[in-house]
């Protein structure tokens, strides 16, 4: 269907102000399509006028396309990235729980890097009770240590939201689980 459009005379970067045929693409995890529409003119980035939260990048991380993540950095895109709340594509692909997109960004990107309130993609993981993606996290660097503009640990996180699995692997992961910066 791409291929017969733009035979036809399809503008590849048309679209409105919210979503490019790449967004549409990405979003659906199409990196076929992606790429004969970046052959035939289209851009990669975020739609004209558009937060760059708002770009092809940032859905295939949301959605889970690794293909495309790949693709799109092959492309040239930049994964330092950040949305309106200053969450980097790492703590997108954790919020979402992206196991695959998490281990592929981790020696990428800043394992602690924060968002504006200071949360690390581990504060994220410790909220959400994603034990597997924490593990993967603290195996790629992240602090276990670290603590948000409020002074709450991931543990702290893992404590107020119930999550179990992840505070018992934060209390094996922190040298001192007792410490009053800790708990």
């Amino acid at each position: 269907m791409v291929e017969l459009l733009l035979e036809a005379g399809a503008v590849p970067d048309q679209g409105d102000d919210l979503a490019t045929p790449v967004w549409f693409a990405a979003r659906y995890g199409h990196r076929e399509i992606i790429e004969r529409l970046v052959e035939a003119g289209a851009s990669i980035g975020a739609p004209r006028g558009c937060d760059p939260d708002d770009g092809p990048v940032f859905e295939a991380v949301r959605r889970g396309h690794l293909a495309v993540l790949e693709y799109l950095v092959q492309r040239g895109v930049d994964l330092a990235v950040r949305d309106t709340w200053q969450r980097t594509l790492l703590h997108l692909a954790v919020i979402e729980g992206h196991l695959a997109v998490v281990r592929w960004l981790l020696g990428r990107v800043t394992a602690d890097a924060t968002d504006r309130d200071g949360r690390t993609a581990l504060h994220y993981a410790a909220q959400g009770d994603q034990v597997e993606i924490a593990r993967a996290l603290i195996e790629g660097g992240a602090s276990p240590e670290a603590v948000t503009k409020r002074g709450w640990t991931p543990l702290q996180t893992a404590v107020a939201d119930n999550s179990t699995e992840v505070a018992a692997l934060l209390v094996e992961s922190v040298a001192d689980p007792f410490s009053e910066d800790t708990v």
